[in-house]
């Protein structure tokens, strides 16, 4: 019984993943996000806004990753 259970937990999210992925894929527009995604604009880094929300991103991911007794 157990094995069985461990056979359907351990399948069953890549099995779910490809099922969202073919999804996916299969919508209007998915062509073109794809494309957008696998071709940066490089030239966007240059831009204060951008490195902005970048270095905030940074802290919040800092701040959280620290453990809860850190004073």
């Amino acid at each position: 019984m157990t094995l069985k259970v461990m056979y359907v937990t351990a399948t069953a999210p890549y099995v779910f993943m490809l099922i969202l992925l073919i999804r996916g894929c299969t919508l209007k527009g998915a062509g073109k996000g794809i494309i957008y995604y696998l071709n940066p604009t490089i030239d966007r880094l240059g831009d204060m806004q951008v490195c902005l929300k970048m270095s905030l991103f940074g802290m919040v991911v800092l701040i959280f990753s620290l453990p809860a007794n850190f004073t």
